[in-house]
């Protein structure tokens, strides 16, 4: 899943360019991010009806919704305040744009398991290669790997995993991990 700043950024990033008031709402129906500070959570039987179908849109309460939806299988709703073109156009491209960013996420994330395992010593020497391949990771460059052990306090623990990411954001070669299954 995205994280609200994530999510809040694309919409807020469109509404810039076209001026169109866009809200994101999770599978559940609440808001989970809105250019507009009256956004409705729409905990309706319809939304619900909306998530499991495969229709492409569904109008309610005065907006028109269309999916996003993750090769994982996460889903949100991106809602358009007005029913004109533009904001429909507006919302369409939100939509995909979550699309891709949630599969980049996913892509990530698999690709951090397939570190920890391999840290961890969980895999065999013959998977290591196929499926490093199949993740489009290299073999056959130097790595580092640095360990970083933390107080025994989970909110120390947190915090310096978090510092950590932030070193290296959005890059596809280097992976910051916990190798306990608390982080």
């Amino acid at each position: 899943m995205l994280s609200n700043n994530v999510l809040q950024s694309v919409i807020d990033g469109l509404k810039a360019v076209t001026g169109r008031e866009l809200s994101v709402l999770d599978a559940e129906g609440y808001v989970v991010a809105s250019t507009s500070e009256d956004a409705p959570d729409l905990l309706t039987p319809e939304i619900r009806d909306f998530v499991s179908s495969r229709a492409e849109s569904i109008v309610t309460e005065g907006r028109r919704f269309f999916r996003a939806e993750g090769e994982n299988g996460d889903c949100y709703l991106i809602g358009a305040a007005e029913n004109d073109e533009e904001a429909l156009t507006a919302a369409r491209i939100a939509a995909s744009q979550l699309e891709g960013l949630m599969n980049a996420y996913r892509d990530k994330n698999v690709k951090e398991s397939f570190i920890k395992t391999l840290l961890m010593d969980n895999m065999l020497l013959v998977d290591v290669y196929s499926r490093a391949q199949k993740l489009r990771i290299e073999n056959n460059v130097p790595r580092a790997v640095y360990y970083v052990e933390a107080m025994n306090d989970p909110e120390t623990n947190t915090s310096i995993l978090e510092v950590l990411k932030g070193l290296f954001p959005g890059k596809e070669k280097d992976f910051v991990t916990a190798l306990d299954e608390k982080h």
